[in-house]
Order: structure tokens, then sequence, then C-alpha cells
């Protein structure tokens, strides 16, 4: 690109054998570039826009269903510990002396392992 001639406020530029682009043609075309981006740029928004909800729909659909998993799987070990309470309090009317042994047992080992 080379320049071939100035004038006030119009530079003619020869391009491919041409002698028509002026500053003002120039302009133009920056101004239609800046509105084309500027639109390119308000797509971009809108679409970074609709993903994000489409995510945070998907997101809370997945900690719902977690949630409800949760929910049954503390259902469960409720059920599971109360099962083993009601054969503790079982054992325990059965032996009482073996019971406490157990529990003195422990109690001792535990105490000796919070003086380390």
């Amino acid at each position: 690109m080379s320049v071939t001639g100035f004038s006030n406020d119009k530079i003619t530029q020869k391009i491919n054998g041409r002698t028509d682009v002026t500053a003002a043609t120039i302009e133009e075309q920056v101004s239609e570039l800046r509105g084309e981006i500027a639109a390119l740029a308000g797509s971009i928004a809108s679409y970074g826009q609709n993903r994000a909800e489409k995510l945070k729909g998907k997101a809370a659909d997945a900690g719902a269903r977690i949630a409800g998993s949760s929910e049954e799987m503390l259902k469960a070990v409720r059920g599971e510990l109360s099962g083993y309470e009601r054969l503790a309090r079982r054992r325990i009317r059965e032996k009482p002396l073996q019971a406490v042994g157990i529990a003195a047992g422990i109690g001792f080992v535990l105490a000796l392992l919070s003086r380390r």
C-alpha cells in the first residue's frame, strides 16, 4: 500500500491498482466495523447469558437429585442404626454383667489412649 497524494481531509491510496480509496471511505468502513463489533459483542453476551441460565437450571436439578438421594440414604442409615440400638438393648437385658464389663473395658482402653 503506497500513498499517492494528499488533500485537506482525503488521502488517496493506490490499492490493487485502484486509486478511489479515500480517508472518508476508510472512516465509513471503520464505522461499519464498529457497529458490527458492537452487534457481535451483544450476541456473545446474550449467548453467554442464555448458556449460564441453562447451566444454572442443570445445577439446580442436579442439586435437587442429590438432596433427594441424601435424604433416602439418611433414612436408610437411621433405620440401620435403630436396628443396632434395639439389638444392643436386647443384649444388655440378656447379659447385663457382661455389658457392664465390656463398657468398663472400653472405658479403660480409652483412658489409656487419652493419656498418651
